[in-house]
């Protein structure tokens, strides 16, 4: 039914070929406009860099750990950056790209007719969600390149769909695992002949997605990335709580970007008035990835996903001959660009000078306004995007390999611009042990960041080489872990480890370490006379005390009357010094250590408070709440 737009006549003179053509222009120029990076796209960039650079699919180059929930964009995006050798740009032009050709599908081979085209180029134009994420520098442009072709497929009614639809299906879901659920009604309903046929078409095309998952247990240990053990598998929180939290996400569109559900309600409305087979399977599929939004609660990128369902319906939209309703697909037209206009950032709004805005209070946010002043292509503060170059500067001063960073926010920044020398610790989303642990504190997340609290000993571990984590089932795990990422590929115990690891192996010592030492942090005490000699300014933190969420309590021999204090801290964060005469907390005060370029502790000279009248047998050195630091203490000595 569908049919070639350009060859429709009376050709170019007609008014309606003239507002397809205005449409895509507009396309154009709002993608030019709005074109960003986000920070989740440096995270993939830097797998890419240590890829192109020889180091593997890694992100830190010790480990053998799939970050990537979209292996397929992650080899794309390879490809060009290795013909390129540049970042940025090749990001933006193969996303922006991608999003162009999507549009131009939908416009001359979905649509039934221009004045369809129209209707569907205006959805699209106005959409927040839709241009927020053609460009962005995530996977969203090519899944929605493979499910404009689905759409194609699946309502093309002859005996090829099916296996077409399924082997679409199998290299969607390596763009974005869960993709797949679009695709389900239709694997399961469309005609594809006998029973053998249907198997041998579903085999064929779900191929390249085994292959991959294959290929992942082997060289990462797992088939599964590391952002769903962090975000799906291991966080612990109730299903009801991400329930709840979805129910905002859906609220946070219709406040923020009002004509995407109402696109995407339409359209499936209009796919069950039609009736026709194949448009109703990709409404049901919608409707199914909609129940698995309300499922995960949503992302902390508002909008974000939404954009594939939103997909979907736009074809279905323009599936409709609008050509016999003018006056009904004009009123739909103009609807959809009064209601774009609503919210607060309509899609031709969006200037050079574009500010960021912070998250509301359930933590979803306009991640593109968040991130347009760093990485917008017309931001005038943007900053050249360049591997590496943070790790180089510290191994050239000095500083031991690896080096150990510790990142909870702008990971992918930290990671990118850091470079292969620099080992990131990401507390919520990538390291493989702490992906496997549940959110550091029951009721306090964000969706998609869910923190974890570092192990003690953790740090030190993965500086020095050798296991020094405290909580014994917890080292005896990691070892295993550890050897599964870092051990000889072809060796069958680490196949063998990793497979046990896959099925629950090893759980009890991680569960005895979260019901102990994970929800009550210990508190390790050291001798005053321990650390009573000055260690100069400087010293990296690994040669020092590391001070983990449970403190570290200086205690000394018998009653003190000192009014000052001298310790060397870490630099770049805040302490707490507690002051206690046995039990009794008698006093407490702050420090704020200086921010040091190439890090290492500095010296402070510190009051003891006037609350402490008779004197302190001990100190309790805290750590501030942080998701971005190493604390230490390198010494602490009385002061006359």
């Amino acid at each position: 039914m569908a049919a070639a737009v350009l060859n429709q006549r009376p050709g170019w003179r007609s008014p309606s070929f003239w507002l397809v053509v205005a449409a895509l222009a507009a396309f154009v120029v709002v993608l030019y406009r709005t074109a960003w990076l986000c920070d989740d796209a440096l995270i993939t960039l830097r797998t890419v860099d240590n890829f192109l650079g020889g180091h593997g699919l890694r992100w830190n180059v010790a480990d053998r750990v799939q970050i990537s929930t979209h292996p397929l964009w992650m080899f794309v995006v390879s490809g060009f950056v290795a013909v390129t050798g540049e970042f940025y740009y090749t990001v933006l032009a193969v996303a922006g790209g991608l999003s162009i050709v999507v549009l131009l599908l939908i416009v001359f081979r979905v649509a039934v007719d221009r004045t369809a085209a129209v209707v569907g180029a205006v959805a699209l134009l106005f959409s927040g969600a839709f241009v927020d994420f053609s460009t962005g520098g995530l996977e969203d442009s090519l899944t929605h390149l493979l499910l404009v072709l689905f759409f194609l497929a699946c309502t093309r009614n002859d005996d090829q769909s099916y296996r077409r639809v399924a082997l679409i299906a199998g290299i969607a879901a390596l763009s974005r695992i869960d993709a797949i659920l679009l695709f389900v009604p239709a694997l399961l309903l469309l005609p594809a002949g006998p029973l053998g046929r249907r198997a041998r078409s579903f085999t064929f095309g779900m191929a390249p997605f085994v292959a991959w998952l294959a290929f992942a247990f082997f060289y990462f240990g797992t088939p599964f990335p590391m952002p769903a053990y962090a975000k799906a598998f291991c966080h612990g929180v109730p299903a009801g709580d991400l329930a709840a939290q979805s129910l905002h996400y859906f609220a946070w569109s219709m406040k923020n970007d009002p004509i995407t559900l109402p696109l995407i309600a339409g359209g499936v409305l209009l796919a069950f008035w039609r009736r026709q087979r194949g448009e109703v399977l990709a409404a049901v599929g919608v409707l199914l990835y909609l129940a698995y939004i309300v499922k995960v609660g949503g992302d902390f990128m508002g909008g974000r996903f939404f954009t594939s369902p939103l997909v979907i319906a736009v074809c279905l939209l323009v599936r409709v001959p609008w050509g016999q309703r003018p006056a009904v697909a004009a009123i739909c037209a103009v609807g959809v660009g009064l209601g774009a206009f609503m919210g607060p950032n309509p899609t031709f709004t969006t200037g050079p000078k574009y500010v960021a805005i912070a998250p509301d209070e359930h933590g979803i946010g306009n991640e593109r306004a968040m991130y347009y002043p760093l990485y917008g292509l017309r931001s005038p503060k943007r900053a050249p995007l360049v591997a590496g170059g943070i790790g180089e500067a510290l191994a050239g001063d000095g500083h031991t390999l690896p080096i150990i960073a510790v990142r909870g926010g702008l990971a992918g920044t930290a990671g990118f611009f850091g470079g292969p020398e620099v080992h990131l610790v990401d507390p919520m989303l990538i390291d493989p042990l702490l992906a496997r642990l549940p959110i550091k504190t029951a009721g306090e997340w964000r969706i998609g960041h869910f923190e974890r609290r570092i192990p003690e000993g953790y740090l030190e571990t993965l500086k020095r080489g050798d296991v020094a984590l405290h909580h014994a089932g917890l080292a005896r795990y990691y070892e295993r872990l550890r050897f599964v990422t870092r051990g000889p590929l072809w060796s069958w115990q680490r196949l063998s480890d990793a497979f046990s690891l896959l099925v629950g192996g090893g759980g009890d010592d991680l569960r005895a370490f979260v019901e102990s030492d994970y929800r009550k942090p210990p508190r390790p005490v050291v001798l005053q006379n321990a650390v009573a000699r000055r260690i100069p300014d400087s010293t990296p933190w690994s040669k020092c005390h590391v001070i983990y969420d449970g403190g570290l309590e200086v205690r000394f021999n018998g009653v003190q009357s000192a009014r000052r204090l001298e310790v060397g801290l870490n630099a770049q964060h805040a302490y707490e010094l507690v002051f206690l005469s046995g039990s009794t907390e008698v006093g407490r005060t702050k420090q704020q250590a200086v921010n040091k370029p190439l890090g290492g502790v500095s010296a402070y000279q510190i009051e003891v408070p006037t609350t402490v009248t008779s004197g302190f047998d001990r100190v309790l050195v805290l750590p501030s709440p942080s998701l971005d630091s190493i604390y230490a203490l390198s010494f602490l000595r009385l002061l006359k």
